[in-house]
């Protein structure tokens, strides 16, 4: 018989950091960047969250369109016309991040529409200010994913890779 005060569920081995990324990982993956890539390998975080280990999550994606949306791109196609592939996991996401919360004006705006980050092409400030508020949040011992939605993973996940935003 089990002590209706001890919990059945496993203590979660992740910290609230870890947490964080794992968190932005899944949204991404499983509503942000679909748009742009297809999974080309096995989606792993199970083990990630079952043992605590971040190295243990990842998956490889193949470009699904040519060019970005927001702007050209040269992808390096291979000589049998098959889509660039990226790894994508948990440094991908700490450096999206970190690039994101790095990140200085000034913010133009270049078509009158939104206003954007010069260091990070094509990032508004809208989406800056909701990573750098989930970041803070996490400090405060916060540890779930806030505002950070789809799209908000989508762009964390583009920068990580590409250094901006390329598709949008």
């Amino acid at each position: 018989m089990t002590n209706p005060q001890e919990s059945t569920e496993p203590a979660d081995r992740l910290a609230p950091a870890d947490r964080f990324v794992l968190n932005i990982f899944t949204t991404a993956l499983e509503g942000g960047i679909g748009y742009w890539s297809i999974c080309t390998s096995k989606y792993r975080w199970q083990d990630a969250e079952r043992t605590g280990d971040l190295s243990k999550m990842g998956v490889t994606v193949a470009l699904t369109e040519a060019t970005g949306t927001v702007g050209p791109v040269a992808w390096a196609w291979d000589g049998e016309g098959k889509a660039p592939r990226f790894k994508i996991n948990a440094d991908v996401i700490r450096k999206g991040l970190e690039v994101i919360c790095a990140a200085k004006g000034p913010y133009y705006d270049p078509n009158g529409a939104r206003t954007q980050c010069e260091a990070v092409p094509f990032l508004d400030k809208g989406t800056q200010r909701v990573v750098l508020n989930a970041n803070r949040d996490l400090g405060d011992g916060y540890d779930e994913d806030g505002e950070v939605d789809a799209g908000v993973a989508d762009v964390i996940v583009q920068v990580g890779l590409f250094g901006r935003v390329v598709f949008g």
